[in-house]
């Protein structure tokens, strides 16, 4: 009985530390990831304005809905697993830029901004993308900065990228 309590005690312990560290954390983060691609930027920005294929490359969407239009931008939701995310196109200047943002939900422990920026370089293509997220959630924001990393997502959608366009 005495070493329930004890691992009991060590668990609230360890969950409230996790509290406490989350709540010192900064709410805004801001990530950068880029890949050189060899591929021209009109193909590049092809891919990723494609919102409707996006399912067939990048393996934890399984879904996309086009959504009406909000403030004159167009919007997509893309189904996952379990959730979903919408995304609202704030800018796109091809082939150059694309800003997408999270649609606010109130419920949602995160928010934020994609700023995709597509450089010629060499015959291919710079692709770098600048994450500046919003984690409201104390617990979530210590999970986004020590346990998954602010950069995993954009990893994660380079490598798809790469992948899709015959990059290794």
């Amino acid at each position: 009985m005495r070493w329930l309590v004890l691992v009991l005690a060590l668990l609230v312990a360890l969950v409230v530390a996790i509290f406490i560290i989350g709540g010192m954390l900064p709410v805004d983060h801001v990530a950068t990831g880029s890949i050189v691609m060899h591929q021209p930027p009109e193909v590049v920005w092809h891919t990723i304005t494609d919102h409707a294929n996006e399912p067939k490359w990048r393996p934890e969407v399984q879904s996309m809905v086009r959504l009406p239009d909000r403030n004159g931008h167009e919007v997509w939701q893309e189904n996952y697993k379990h959730d979903h995310l919408v995304f609202e196109t704030l800018e796109a200047v091809p082939p150059k830029k694309l800003v997408r943002q999270i649609v606010a939900d109130e419920k949602a422990p995160f928010t934020g901004r994609w700023d995709i920026e597509l450089e010629p370089v060499g015959g291919g293509t710079r692709v770098t993308i600048t994450e500046n997220g919003e984690v409201g959630n104390h617990f979530f924001r210590f999970v986004s900065k020590y346990v998954i990393g602010h950069t995993r997502t954009i990893e994660v959608y380079l490598k798809n990228l790469a992948g899709r366009l015959g990059e290794k």
